[in-house]
């Protein structure tokens, strides 16, 4: 049961284009997703960003795959957590009039979610997000789920072509935490704003949305 829940967020460092994925999260724990990058990460999807939190050294790494053809999106997210991870496309930037998805690795399943105020998100009649993968080791959960581009869905956010400088990119949230079910995350949260459809490099992060 999601009680209390609160997205609040915080503005987001970004990662530098320069940064290689590896480098995402401190070596001294960040094995299990280094495991993952090269199982799955590097090949499985085409770009990357790294949503920085509150707290130095913590966050989350956003792994994507926009694949025109089926006009879906293929996403992972992995954060330092044993609990609960939510990624959210923001309205403006915040909780209130976000579509988040969320992963409890008790039962490790996902739930489509939505939030009209800054409240515990209420879960979508219409579950549009398949899970196609997870792992939860060592400290670290990751996920790896995907959905249509613009579902249909009234309280679904539509991911559109972003990847023109004049096109302002998608605000995104996200939070995690180390209860079993979802619930108020404390510090634990990040805000930034992606492109998707990123033109030059692999990583999507714009770091000056929030200035």
């Amino acid at each position: 049961m999601m009680k209390h829940l609160l997205f609040a967020t915080c503005a987001a460092t970004a990662a530098a284009s320069s940064v290689s994925p590896a480098e995402y999260f401190p070596a001294d724990i960040n094995a299990p997703y280094v495991s993952w990058l090269a199982s799955r990460g590097e090949t499985k999807f085409d770009h990357s960003a790294y949503l920085a939190g509150t707290i130095e050294g913590e966050g989350v790494a956003v792994h994507w795959t926009i694949d025109s053809d089926a006009s879906k999106i293929r996403l992972a997210v992995a954060a330092q957590a044993t609990g609960w991870v939510g990624f959210g496309l923001a309205e403006a930037g915040g909780m209130k009039g976000s579509d988040i998805v969320l992963y409890e690795a008790a039962t490790a399943t996902i739930t489509d979610a939505y939030a009209v105020e800054y409240v515990a998100p209420k879960t979508d009649d219409s579950q549009d997000w398949t899970l196609l993968h997870s792992q939860v080791k060592d400290g670290f959960i990751i996920f790896e789920a995907e959905r249509l581009l613009d579902t249909g869905d009234p309280m679904d956010r539509a991911i559109g072509f972003d990847g023109e400088f004049v096109i302002p990119p998608h605000r995104v949230i996200a939070a995690w935490g180390d209860t079993q079910t979802v619930s108020y995350h404390g510090d634990n949260r990040a805000r930034s704003a992606l492109r998707f459809y990123p033109a030059h490099d692999k990583s999507g992060t714009e770091e000056d949305v929030f200035a």
